[in-house]
């Protein structure tokens, strides 16, 4: 079964960066520019992961995770934010809100269609 991915992402450049790398990928991709606009598409579907860009305004990209994590429906979504460099505290943090990866910007091809790879794997071993 084909993966589907929510894209998450306020910048419209970085958006258009995002689904060009992964449009090569076998996955069903949706976008979202917003909170609104990602529950929006949460309740129409069922997605096995999230590009999360965590520096959505006014911590709209904790609200998003916490509001996956406390959807029984949505318990297996694999949730990679994605965020300018940071310290080693802030992915801490990050990561105990119950977000399940860290990427760095800038955006490397390669390394997200690696981490996208390796999300499938482990929602196959969910299963």
């Amino acid at each position: 079964m084909q993966p589907s991915v929510l894209i998450v992402e306020s910048d419209p450049d970085a958006m258009d960066q995002i689904c060009s790398i992964l449009s090569e990928c076998d996955v069903r991709l949706q976008t979202a520019t917003d909170l609104n606009s990602a529950l929006r598409r949460i309740g129409d579907s069922r997605f096995s992961i999230v590009l999360l860009d965590w520096q959505l305004p006014d911590e709209q990209a904790l609200q998003l995770t916490q509001n996956i994590r406390g959807n029984h429906r949505l318990r297996r979504t694999h949730i990679i934010a994605l965020s300018d460099p940071a310290d080693p505290e802030t992915i801490g943090a990050v990561l105990k809100n119950g977000v399940d990866d860290f990427y760095s910007r800038p955006i490397s091809a390669q390394e997200l269609r690696t981490r996208l790879i390796w999300a499938q794997s482990r929602l196959k071993e969910l299963v």
